[in-house]
Order: C-alpha cells, then sequence, then structure tokens
C-alpha cells in the first residue's frame, strides 16, 4: 500500500509540474508570462488568468 501512495503523488507531481499558465488581457488579448495588475498595451485590470 505504502508504494502505491508515492506512485500517486509522484503522477500529482509531474502533472502539476507540466502546468502551463498564461495571463491574458480580456480586452486587447495581449498575453502575459506572468500575473499583472493590469495590461501595459491598453491598461485594462481585465486579466484573465488560464492553467493548462
Amino acid at each position: 500500500m505504502g508504494s502505491l501512495k508515492l506512485f500517486r503523488k509522484k503522477a500529482r507531481w509531474k502533472r502539476e509540474a507540466n502546468k502551463t499558465t498564461l495571463y491574458e488581457c480580456r480586452n486587447c488579448g495581449q498575453k502575459f508570462a506572468t500575473d499583472v495588475d493590469k495590461c501595459s498595451n491598453c491598461e485594462s485590470v481585465e486579466i484573465a488568468h488560464y492553467e493548462f
């Protein structure tokens, strides 16, 4: 039972490590690699957050 638990933990870690996060302005579509408070292109504060 212990090895199955470890296997599941390792599988979860791999899934989490492979996640891609994208931030995108809802107004103009500008994309960002990190979270921002407002769009540097159009000054909008409507920033969407996606995880793939």
